[in-house]
């Protein structure tokens, strides 16, 4: 079987995992497969090296990850970069058989699912079309998944498969460090005033602990954790998002703003806190032992 997966290269590193993490569930299946991918930042990936349209050469299409459901301040899942040479001139026109994997939402944590379902019209339009023919559809947490259910959208609320990217038994016993993730502002709705604070105060918190290991999904990331950085310290960011599958070998807990630093942390085996400001991390309530306040 030929699949087509639309993801993200070395941009966004969460739709990195959550690609690997289905390539190993279906490997584990038994399922006799390859594969292409198709960049949603990029349509000149449509094409192979021979110039053939991977989409159409494909069996089926899957829409891994994305998210795929969102709406932050006027960036929404309708207005996407990808919007047309992908959904309007492939999917909506269904040339392809697809599925939707993991899908998530990116939303304001209390968000009126009521309001935004009959409200935005263009919203409920668009969800209405990319899941209309779609084989099946799984979301990676609640609000998307609740979403759906307004819309009476058939579908399965699993865990993401990010969880399964990391192919390993358990870390090794050099655990020195506390790991931590910021992503700027904790999220899309947070205020800058309220992140300064409350990093000086969760930082003054783990350094009772042990000295920090900043893993860092992007240069602004980087940029926090430069500033932040004391003594035994240490800095982690890579362009090669595989070296982040042994991020985690020396990180005896690790705290993070991004869903998927602590997705692919439980991937390691390793412990670790979400910090929650926007719907995107009840991702992390398919995988956890606790929720707290």
């Amino acid at each position: 079987m030929k699949l087509c997966l639309f993801s993200s290269i070395n941009t966004n590193i969460g739709d990195d995992f959550i690609r690997d993490g289905l390539i190993n569930l279906l490997r584990k299946s038994g399922i006799d497969f390859d594969f292409t991918i198709v960049n949603k930042h990029d349509s000149k990936s449509l094409l192979d090296d021979n110039d053939k349209n991977k989409v159409l050469e494909s069996d089926m299409t899957v829409i891994c990850g994305t998210p795929v459901f969102w709406s932050i301040n006027g960036s929404t899942s309708y207005n996407c970069d990808w919007i047309n040479w992908f959904y309007e001139d492939f999917i909506f026109k269904s040339k392809t058989s697809y599925c939707i994997v993991a899908s998530g939402s990116c939303n304001e944590i209390n968000c009126d699912i009521k309001y935004l379902c009959q409200n935005d019209h263009k919203f409920l339009n668009f969800v209405n079309k990319l899941t209309s023919n779609a084989l099946f559809v799984t979301t990676r947490d609640y609000i998307c998944s609740n979403i759906l259910k307004e819309l009476n959208i058939i579908h399965k609320n699993y865990f993401c498969t990010a969880l399964h990217a990391i192919e390993k038994e358990e870390n090794n016993l050099n655990q020195n460090y506390i790991g931590l993730n910021l992503m700027n502002n904790f999220g899309h709705f947070s205020n800058f005033e309220m992140f300064q604070k409350k990093v000086d105060e969760v930082v003054k918190v783990i350094r009772n602990y042990g000295p920090i290991k900043f893993i860092c999904h992007n240069l602004e990331e980087l940029s926090i954790a430069n500033e932040l950085k004391i003594r035994d310290d240490l800095t982690f960011y890579n362009k090669d998002y595989k070296k982040y599958y042994s991020a985690f070998d020396d990180v005896l807990l690790h705290i993070s703003c991004r869903v998927h630093g602590s997705i692919l942390s439980s991937s390691s085996g390793t412990p670790n806190i979400n910090i929650i400001s926007d719907s995107r991390g009840f991702s992390c309530d398919r995988i956890s032992a606790f929720i707290f306040d």
